[in-house]
């Protein structure tokens, strides 16, 4: 309590010291400019966080499959971060695999929400005409159990995490972040405030022009004896106090 009363003393002491700020129009505009701008901030915030979604790569992984001597089951290796296989994947190769896996995210800039996504399978078989895209899970697929066993090898809980949301989608939860909120907030805040700023500025530049343009028109008709109001001619009514067409007061 006793620094919130000092605090209020500060605050009062500067705004003695303060000069007074002049009320205008535009003044008025520029404070209703900042309220606006973060009350429409927080709907922004969350407009993004629905409308704005984007689709990273969140992991990769390369191998191949490979047949060995005298085994009946082929067997899978993932290769290492400089894309080799490794001398224990000799034999005969069968072909090579890609595990691809994304993410959903949601918010701009900052990230609201995350929504991992499960496992994409490429296949490249050589005895296949074509590569096999985004193949779907299958547990008496050969193949796949070797993948699945190169997968758990990895020791790579994030990867294996991916790998088994292929046939289980609830090995997979969104992840959020309350703190990008803030951040957006604010960022959207001052986006808009600059951008009311703007549109003040544009108009006090439209009205400055259009006062150019009156003063101009009124010294024309001051120049030509007519009315400032509505350009009635004045000529030999010098003694007429206000216009016989509009009736505003003549200033001659």
């Amino acid at each position: 309590m006793k620094m919130f009363r000092r605090l209020l003393k500060t605050w009062r002491r500067i705004n003695y010291y303060a000069a007074d700020r002049e009320a205008t129009v535009w003044t008025r505009l520029s404070d209703v400019a900042l309220v606006l701008s973060f009350v429409f901030a927080v709907p922004a915030t969350w407009m993004t966080g629905v409308l704005v979604e984007r689709h990273p790569l969140a992991l990769d992984a390369d191998g191949a499959i490979v047949q060995p001597a005298g085994g009946a089951e082929p067997v899978a290796w993932i290769a290492d971060e400089d894309g080799h296989i490794g001398a224990s994947a000799g034999g005969s190769r069968l072909g090579s695999f890609r595990i691809e896996a994304y993410d959903d995210t949601f918010g701009w800039p900052f990230v609201l929400r995350t929504e991992p996504l499960a496992a994409k399978l490429h296949l490249d078989l050589f005895r296949a005409a074509q590569t096999q895209l985004d193949v779907p899970p299958a547990t008496n697929d050969p193949y796949q159990r070797a993948i699945g066993e190169a997968v758990r090898a990895e020791d790579d809980p994030v990867l294996f995490r991916r790998w088994h949301a292929r046939s289980d989608a609830t090995a997979l939860s969104p992840s959020r972040w309350p703190i990008s909120w803030v951040g957006n907030t604010i960022i959207w805040w001052l986006a808009l405030l600059v951008l009311f700023s703007m549109l003040i500025t544009t108009m006090k530049f439209l009205t400055f022009v259009a006062e150019l343009r009156h003063v101009a028109m009124w010294n024309r008709r001051r120049k030509r004896n007519q009315c400032l109001d509505c350009g009635y001619d004045l000529h030999g009514l010098d003694f007429n106090e206000r216009c016989p067409e509009c009736g505003a007061l003549v200033d001659y």
